[in-house]
């Protein structure tokens, strides 16, 4: 008789699926803070596109698995929550880059050197917590590197504040700004998935352990 743990080990598709999907969120904040820092005439959302479709097999791959497999490591539901919540970091990624790419003649001398630092950490930081959660799963490990998404978050948020108050004290509204602020209010978005990961995975781990 094959024992569940066994079951387990041999059945950590699911696993290796997440892991996947945390690596690609990654990878999609990395191909926006390098599409941010490119010249303007070399922009495009070529891999940005690419990224995107490749997520979204990744969750479909595991989405099908889940409705195929009886056994899974933890709750199938948290799994799907938290695969749903990754899969939403390189959509806002993408709608972020879209309209960037629209009006790049109000963008070519606009500076996100500090939101590109900040969610470049949280980048790494949303791959850690995954793996973290998929192998060692150890409760305060995952604790801290969920405090360390929500201080980027409000880190983000902080610097939106400080944007919009630039922005509202200007005597005139002007195209410019009106493009400007809705970009940072899209970034804010990338910002907040990459949060809502970090809380899910702290929860899912509360749940399953």
């Amino acid at each position: 008789m094959v024992s569940v743990q066994r079951f387990l080990v041999k059945n950590n598709q699911c696993l290796d699926l997440l892991e996947a999907s945390a690596a690609q969120a990654r990878t999609s904040v990395s191909q926006l803070v390098a599409l941010v820092r490119t010249a303007p005439p070399q922009r495009s959302l070529e891999h940005i596109s690419s990224c995107r479709s490749q997520h979204k097999r990744i969750t479909k791959d595991l989405t099908e698995h889940l409705c195929r497999t009886f056994v899974t490591p933890m709750e199938r539901e948290d799994i799907a929550r938290l695969s749903t919540a990754l899969n939403r970091v390189s959509k806002a990624v993408e709608k972020f880059c879209e309209r960037y790419l629209l009006a790049p003649h109000h963008v070519a001398d606009w500076s996100l050197d500090p939101q590109m630092a900040i969610l470049s950490a949280s980048a790494t930081t949303l791959d850690d917590v995954v793996k973290e959660l998929c192998h060692e799963a150890r409760m305060e490990e995952v604790r801290a590197l969920n405090t360390r998404l929500q201080q980027a978050e409000s880190d983000a948020d902080r610097l939106l504040e400080t944007s919009l108050q630039g922005f509202y004290g200007q005597p005139e509204a002007s195209v410019r700004w009106v493009v400007q602020k809705d970009l940072m209010v899209q970034l804010e978005k990338v910002f907040d998935r990459c949060r809502s990961v970090g809380n899910i995975a702290y929860w899912t781990l509360l749940r399953n352990s």
